[in-house]
């Protein structure tokens, strides 16, 4: 009986769940655990929090490839990163140039299933190299053939 019950007063939380739909380099990408990742290592990712509001996570390097900030869950352990939410929105800021590091922006499907997530990118990787990708474009090539695709459930939307 307790078993019921317990499943019972659950459900709600997962009637109220939805999916969450990526747009990053011209493709769209649903329900993936990281938005980059770099080998095994996630670079950045998010997840909606119960209130339904985007939780950021993120490795911050710099051009030589050293970590400088860390955020998990939108604390960040460096005073080199700002991170600024609003409803629909969450950015992080490098502190001391004025960069806008990555930027998710949100809005509800017409049909209210999922969360769709504009990604705008502009960030340093683990080997140095910058990411830079807005909802339309990218200068990963690999993202520029999958231009107009949809992909479900991958670990990550852009494995490097």
């Amino acid at each position: 009986m307790n078993k019921l019950v317990f499943v019972f007063l659950l459900s709600p939380f997962f009637l109220n769940a939805q999916a969450l739909a990526l747009k990053i380099g011209g493709a769209t990408f649903i329900d993936c655990k990281s938005v980059v990742a770099f080998g095994e290592q996630s670079v950045v990712s998010y997840r909606l929090n119960a209130e339904g509001s985007l939780l950021l996570n993120a490795e911050v390097y710099n051009e030589g490839g050293k970590l400088v900030a860390a955020v998990h869950d939108n604390l960040t352990t460096s005073n080199a990163v700002v991170i600024t939410q609003t409803s629909n929105e969450i950015l992080l800021t490098d502190k001391y140039t004025g960069r806008k590091i990555c930027l998710f922006a949100t809005t509800k499907s017409a049909d209210g299933k999922r969360m769709e997530v504009a990604g705008t990118l502009n960030l340093y990787l683990p080997n140095g190299r910058l990411l830079q990708c807005t909802p339309e474009a990218s200068n990963q090539a690999v993202l520029e053939t999958m231009r107009g695709t949809t992909v479900s459930n991958k670990a990550a939307a852009l494995s490097l």
